[in-house]
């Protein structure tokens, strides 16, 4: 009987290691915050140089999953400084938010990727944005700074899944040209960003997290000589994040009854073999 058990147990143990679902699970999130309370202004004097209005801000969000069949946008602006505003989108397995009021501004997209001997992907972005209008009156160069924070999380179970997470906070401003009998267009006069991103392929769990300054410098001209004087400024948060899954694997897996029949099988032959000895 002794003999039969440890056989039992050395075929369990082959088929179980050898035996395993295939379950796929890799998530990507990432986060950025931008601290409008602490937006600053150097260079020229305010009134003298320069005039600057708030005008609105705005969130737009969109998730989907597997080569966008789920995709759904959502967008929401205020033009009201008391109105904060949010929009949240979700696509299968992701979602993509931002959130922006006065003090700060939060863009998060978190994607998820999972099944069973499958392959998925998902994705997220959520973005939220400030804009001015900008009066020069005379010539200037500006400093704009705001302070700004990210959190990048990934994670993945298997060799053959991937996570990837982005941030990038931006400033840009366009100069108004005015055209007779036209539209209106604009003319870029200057953009600065910094792009931050961190990528996962294969098995692990990674966390990443900072904080710096956002600085955009440009010159700024009054009327004349083909200048406006009127600018659009804007500082945008932008995040993304996605995942994917290609774990296909088709190892068979034992099922409970076919493990008990293996067992009361060779439970059967133990008792034959006794029997002859007999």
């Amino acid at each position: 009987m002794k003999k039969f058990l440890r056989v039992f147990l050395i075929v369990v143990t082959i088929l179980v290691t050898n035996a395993y679902i295939a379950y796929c699970d890799s998530s990507s999130y990432s986060e950025l915050n931008m601290l409008w309370n602490q937006f600053t202004i150097q260079g020229g004097t305010l009134g003298v140089d320069y005039d600057i209005r708030w005008t609105y801000y705005g969130a737009h969000s969109e998730s989907g999953a597997n080569s966008n069949s789920l995709y759904d946008p959502q967008t929401n602006s205020s033009f009201n400084p008391n109105v904060p505003v949010t929009t949240t989108s979700t696509g299968g397995a992701s979602n993509g938010l931002a959130h922006v009021s006065k003090d700060i501004s939060t863009s998060k997209a978190t994607a998820n990727a999972y099944g069973i001997n499958t392959t998925f992907d998902s994705w997220a972005n959520g973005n939220a944005h400030f804009r001015w209008d900008l009066t020069i009156l005379n010539d200037v160069m500006l400093t704009f700074s705001v302070p700004f924070n990210y959190t990048h999380i990934l994670s993945s179970q298997f060799a053959d899944e991937g996570a990837s997470a982005f941030s990038r906070p931006s400033f840009y401003a366009d100069e108004y040209v005015f055209n007779t009998g036209g539209p209106t267009q604009y003319i870029r006069a200057g953009e600065d960003f910094e792009d931050i991103g961190h990528t996962l392929d294969g098995i692990g769990n990674n966390t990443y997290t900072g904080g710096r300054t956002l600085t955009f410098t440009a010159m700024f001209y009054n009327q004349g000589d083909g200048h406006s004087g009127w600018y659009w400024f804007e500082g945008h948060g932008h995040t993304s994040a996605s995942a994917y899954s290609n774990h296909l694997d088709t190892t068979p897996i034992p099922e409970p009854t076919t493990m008990l029949l293996l067992g009361l099988g060779l439970m059967g032959l133990a008792g034959v073999r006794r029997k002859f000895k007999k």
